[in-house]
């Protein structure tokens, strides 16, 4: 007999990914980013926070975040994270994924560790769910 073991490590939430984890969520018809409370607690986002996404030309579906002090984007600190509007990434980033006509966005989870290019360093953002 082998069994298939259900648990909370083995068991995902409905979104896909463990409740804790920081995550970015992208909202299609909105064109806005929300990074949950995690991740704007990760990320150290603040009021003055500013930040930049950056796609690999050589893998249009891996998408990269750096946190700046200026030339960035700036959101705003909310109640459930920090949340930031922008046309031009949101249609970038639907574009690098094969996209469902019902799919209302994606979320992506943030790595832990930043990779440093250019001076910059960036973190890695991995899709996990449709929304």
């Amino acid at each position: 007999m082998t069994l298939k073991i259900f648990n909370r490590l083995t068991s995902p939430n409905r979104s896909g990914l463990r409740s804790k984890e920081p995550t970015i969520s992208l909202n299609f018809s909105s064109n806005t980013f929300l990074f949950n409370s995690r991740a704007a607690v990760a990320l150290k986002l603040n009021s003055d926070s500013q930040v930049q996404f950056a796609q690999d030309d050589e893998n249009p579906g891996a998408w990269y975040l750096s946190i700046l002090t200026n030339n960035g984007f700036k959101g705003r600190l909310t109640k459930s994270g920090y949340r930031l509007s922008n046309t031009a990434i949101s249609q970038a980033v639907k574009e690098s994924f094969p996209v469902n006509v019902n799919d209302k966005g994606i979320r992506f989870s943030i790595s832990e560790k930043t990779i440093k290019t250019g001076g910059v360093s960036w973190y890695s953002l991995t899709p996990h769910s449709a929304l």
